[in-house]
């Protein structure tokens, strides 16, 4: 039985493509003939990871980091939960269950980001990039969350929207369902359950 609900947050609470895309491409020299869906690599994985391709060092790396956050905030007015998250989450925690966060996110950028989104309230215990080794796909973050959380692999779902939060679950052993509101088409999520709204969330645990 389900006690413990596991969110990832860009592509899955917060509708943040746009921002984090244009944003990249503000911090790298992106030639503009490249498309933003050639881009969506960059999607749901740690920004160091992201940008690895294109620095030449570690401390190139953190420079642009550093860069990429400044230039994330100037788009955050393109940022946007997307519909009925809030109304989802207040469901959820009347029901008595545990929520989570497991993010790509580094602590400050989440930090702000649950304030700006009023949704600190709905979750118990929130796991960054800052706060693990391994990042996502490795399963280091979703079993992080799980011993803060006090839970099992059999008591806890993941939901999020990109590969790497699937192959995340899938070695935690936790169950997994897609945010397909956030999601991009891929051969590996025609084998799991997906949500085409976060409301549907609801009838699944409950179904």
């Amino acid at each position: 039985m389900i006690k413990t609900v596991l969110f990832d947050v860009d592509g899955t609470l917060l509708d943040t493509e746009y921002a984090v895309i244009q944003s990249f491409r503000d911090t790298v020299a992106i030639d503009p003939a490249i498309l933003d869906e050639e881009l969506h690599f960059i999607l749901g994985i740690p920004g160091v990871k992201a940008l690895e391709r294109y620095a030449g060092s570690t401390e190139e790396i953190q420079n642009l980091l550093e860069l990429w956050v400044k230039n994330l905030n100037s788009h955050m007015k393109n940022v946007q939960l997307f519909p009925n998250v809030l109304p989802v989450l207040q469901n959820l925690r009347d029901k008595n269950y545990q929520l989570g966060i497991v993010t790509s996110k580094l602590r400050p950028d989440m930090e702000s980001t649950l304030d700006s989104f009023n949704l600190r309230d709905y979750f118990t215990k929130v796991v960054t990039a800052s706060d693990t080794e391994k990042h996502k796909p490795h399963p280091e973050p979703i079993l992080r969350a799980m011993e803060l959380l006090n839970s099992s692999p059999e008591e806890t779902i993941y939901i999020g929207d990109s590969i790497y939060d699937l192959q995340s679950a899938h070695s935690s052993q936790v169950s997994f369902a897609l945010a397909g509101w956030g999601a991009k088409v891929h051969e590996e999520f025609a084998q799991v359950h997906q949500l085409e709204a976060p409301e549907d969330l609801i009838n699944y645990l409950e179904g």
